[in-house]
C-alpha cells in the first residue's frame, strides 16, 4: 500500500505540474488582450519554465520526481545508501534553477522546510542551515519546537548523500533543551542510530544507542518501549556493533552498556540476557547445510556452505522494494571483492512460479536460474530445493519442511561464513555492516593461511 500511495501522490504531483504547464496555453488563447497574443507560451521539449514555481515544495517536488525517474532507471540506485546513492544530476539542476529566487528571509514559514529539502538537494548547505535555523526560531513552544527541530534533523538524515555532521549539530541543541522536548529528542538520536547503522560507524552506534536508552528511561511507562520510539532496537544495533568488535563478549558489552543509560528493563534482567546469548550462540559455529537438488553456478559445488571461500547464503528476496535493495547491494559486493566472496540465493519450488501454470521441479527450478541470471543478471549461485509435498483429497497442497526452514530460523537475512565454515554473521542486511563483517572474515583468513 505504501509503494501506491507514493505513486498515488507522485503522479498528483506529476498531473499538477502538466496543468500548470499548459494553463498559460490556455490562458493566451482565450484571452483577447492583444498583449497576450504576441507572447511566446510554447514550452519545447525538454524545457520547464521555473517561473510559474513559486513555491519552495512546488521546486522540491518536481525534482524529487526527476530523482525518482533516474533511480527507477537504474536499479543499483533504487535504496538510499548515504554513501553509494547520489541524486541524479538532472533532479540537482532542477533544484539549482527552480530554487534559485528563493531565500530563507522571502518564503512563508510554511515553506522553510520545503527549502531545507530544496537547498540540500541543491548542495547550497549553507541555505539550508539558515532555513532551518529561522524555522526553529520562529517557533515558541518548546515541544512544537523539538518537532520542528525534528523535522530538520530527518532531512539532513535522508539527503544525498547524508549530512549527519548537520544533525548531530541540531540534535545537540534539542538535547539542551531537556525533557521539554523529550519525545522528538529520542526521534531524532533514532535517526542518528539509523545513519549510524547504515555506514555501520560502530563508535557512533554505541554513542546513539546508549543516548536513546537514556532518554527511553525518562518517559512516562505508557510511552516506554514502544516501536516509536525504537529503544528495543537500540538494543540490537548495540549487538551488531558489539558482534563486530568481540562476539564472544557481545551480549556482556550490550548488557553492560544498557546499564551505563540506566535503561529500564521491559522484564527481568536475566530473561534479556538469556534471549541476547540465543541470537548469538551460532556465531563462530557451522550453520546448516543446504544441498539443493537444482544448483546452477560455475564453483563446482552443489552445497553450501562453499569449502574453503567466505561466502554469503541469502534466502530468495521477496519481491518489490527489499528485493531491488539486496540486488542492488550484491552486485555492489561482487564489483568489490570478485571471487573472493562466493554468493549463493537459496530458494525452494512452489509447483508454480507467481500466476503460472503447474510446473514441473524442474522446469520452476529453471526458471529461478533464468530469473535470476538471464533477467537480474545477478553474479551469484542459484541453489533450489525441491520441496515435498502431499495433496488433500479436496486437491490443495500441503508442503512437508525443508532445509530451507531450518536456515530461516537463522533469520531472513544474509548468513555470512567464513572459510571454515563457521557463522561470522547472520541477518544484517546493511551494505556498509556486511562489508564489515565479509573484510574481517577475508583478513582472519589471509591471518590463517600466512601461519
Amino acid at each position: 500500500m505504501e509503494r501506491i500511495s507514493q505513486w498515488s501522490r507522485s503522479a498528483a504531483v506529476a498531473l499538477t505540474c502538466s496543468l500548470a504547464c499548459l494553463a498559460p496555453l490556455t490562458l493566451a488563447a482565450q484571452t483577447p488582450d492583444a498583449s497576450l497574443a504576441v507572447m511566446d507560451t510554447t514550452i519545447q521539449p525538454g524545457q520547464v519554465d521555473f517561473s510559474r514555481y513559486d513555491t519552495p515544495s512546488a521546486c522540491a517536488q518536481t525534482a524529487a520526481i526527476a530523482a525518482d525517474v533516474a533511480r527507477r532507471a537504474d536499479v543499483d540506485t533504487a535504496i538510499y545508501d548515504p554513501d553509494h546513492d547520489m541524486v541524479s544530476s538532472n533532479a540537482v539542476d532542477i533544484a539549482r534553477r527552480c530554487g534559485a529566487k528563493f531565500t530563507p528571509a522571502n518564503v512563508a514559514q510554511r515553506e522553510l522546510l520545503s527549502l531545507v529539502h530544496l537547498s540540500l538537494l541543491a548542495g547550497h548547505d549553507d541555505v539550508a542551515r539558515a532555513a532551518a535555523d529561522r524555522w526553529a526560531s520562529l517557533v515558541t513552544d518548546p515541544n512544537e519546537k523539538g518537532w520542528a527541530m525534528y523535522s530538520t534533523v530527518a532531512a539532513y538524515v535522508s539527503a544525498h548523500p547524508s549530512r549527519f555532521v548537520e544533525a548531530e549539530r541540531v540534535v545537540a541543541r534539542m538535547d539542551s533543551m531537556g525533557t521539554a522536548a523529550i519525545a522528538p529528542r529520542i526521534n531524532a538520536h533514532s535517526l542518528l542510530l539509523m545513519d549510524a547503522g547504515q555506514r555501520f560507524d560502530v563508535p557512533r552506534i554505541e554513542r546513539e544507542a546508549v543516548a536513546t536508552l537514556k532518554i527511553d528511561g525518562l518517559l512516562a511507562g505508557e510511552e516506554r518501549n514502544d516501536v516509536l520510539y525504537g529503544a528495543g532496537n537500540a538494543l540490537f544495533d548495540i549487538l551488531w556493533a558489539e558482534l563486530y568488535r568481540d562476539p564472544q563478549h557481545a551480549v556482556a558489552s550490550v548488557m553492560q552498556l544498557a546499564h551505563s543509560a540506566g535503561y529500564r528493563w521491559a522484564t527481568d534482567t536475566m530473561t534479556v540476557k538469556n534471549y541476547l546469548t540465543t541470537i548469538v550462540t551460532p556465531i563462530g559455529h557451522p550453520p546448516p547445510g543446504f544441498t539443493p537438488k537444482f544448483w546452477f553456478g560455475a564453483h563446482g559445488t552443489e552445497s553450501w556452505p562453499v569449502p574453503g571461500k567466505v561466502t554469503m547464503l541469502l534466502p530468495e528476496p521477496s519481491p518489490g522494494i527489499s528485493g531491488y535493495r539486496m540486488y542492488a547491494i550484491i552486485r555492489r559486493l561482487h564489483k568489490k571483492y570478485g571471487d573472493a566472496l562466493n554468493m549463493t540465493v537459496m530458494a525452494r519450488t512452489e509447483g508454480y512460479i507467481h500466476d503460472s501454470s503447474p510446473l514441473t521441479p524442474a522446469q520452476e527450478a529453471d526458471s529461478l536460474r533464468s530469473y535470476y541470471h538471464d533477467f537480474l543478471k545477478l553474479p551469484v549461485t542459484v541453489g533450489v530445493e525441491e520441496m515435498p509435498f502431499q495433496r488433500l483429497p479436496d486437491g490443495r497442497r500441503v508442503n512437508t519442511a525443508t532445509a530451507m526452514d531450518q536456515i530461516q530460523l537463522y533469520g531472513f537475512g544474509p548468513l555470512l561464513v567464513d572459510q571454515s565454515g563457521n557463522l561470522v554473521i547472520l541477518g544484517e542486511r546493511s551494505q556498509a555492516a556486511l562489508e564489515a563483517f565479509i573484510d574481517k572474515a577475508l583478513h582472519n583468513s589471509t591471518v590463517s593461511s600466512a601461519k
